[in-house]
């Protein structure tokens, strides 16, 4: 799109050029094969360049699949080695965050057999569960305004009738241009976004809570939520 333009723009230069002026038959040709030269140099390095931007992309593209894929490798990689150690797991819920990756750090992980919960790289037993709560730190965003103008058409007929009468076919476009124009607004809906944090309490004298942003994943909030009561059920 960049070379169309810069072409476009030499093209309409220089016919602005020869129109300003007047030139030999071997001067026009001169410079019309100095723009036709340069313009194909544009194409051409606008091409070698989109070639390289592509391979550049697929490089980087690689480059991610194959980051993701140690990455998966090594999740399953430590989930195996806790399974090795603490036996199979219940029920995972991985908590990704911003960096969208998985983390066995960044889980929760439950171990049902043992009765033990494995909470962002700490183990707990289910009686050390003592307590769960969500705070919000909610919002608002205010709708986008939107304007929308329009000419009455019956107001700007009779306007360019009354200029034509004053003032002859100048009048007229002047009447028609002070035409009654109507404004109206329009606000799309407010939104609420929240960022959700789950507290969990445990019995830690060092770390008596634990705090996990859910950001404003509700079902992620929900998932925990409810592992967190089910366990408190099962401790009484």
């Amino acid at each position: 799109m960049r070379s169309k333009n810069i072409i476009s723009t030499i093209v309409l230069g220089f016919f602005a050029f020869i129109g300003g002026g007047s030139f030999s038959d071997g001067e026009l040709v001169f410079w019309g094969i100095t723009i036709f030269v340069f313009v194909i140099f544009v194409i051409i390095y606008s091409s070698i360049q989109r070639s390289k931007d592509k391979e550049e992309q697929a490089k980087k593209d690689k480059e991610k699949e194959e980051a993701e894929r140690r990455n998966t490798n090594k999740y399953n990689q430590d989930l195996y080695n806790l399974s090795e150690k603490y036996g199979e797991n219940t029920l995972v819920i991985d908590i990704l965050g911003m960096g969208n990756t998985k983390n066995v750090d960044s889980a929760i992980i439950v171990y049902e057999q043992k009765s033990i919960i494995r909470i962002m790289g700490k183990m707990y037993n289910f009686k050390d569960i003592i307590g769960v709560s969500v705070s919000d730190n909610q919002k608002i965003v205010h709708g986008q305004m939107a304007s929308s103008t329009k000419t009455s058409t019956g107001s700007m007929v009779g306007r360019a009738v009354v200029g034509d009468l004053v003032a002859g076919p100048v009048g007229s476009i002047i009447g028609g241009s002070t035409a009654k124009k109507n404004t109206t607004f329009v606000q799309d809906d407010d939104s609420i976004v929240h960022d959700y944090t789950i507290h969990i309490n445990v019995n830690d004298i060092s770390t008596p809570i634990i705090h996990i942003n859910t950001w404003n994943d509700s079902e992620l909030t929900n998932k925990i939520v409810g592992l967190i009561n089910v366990i408190l059920v099962r401790n009484k």
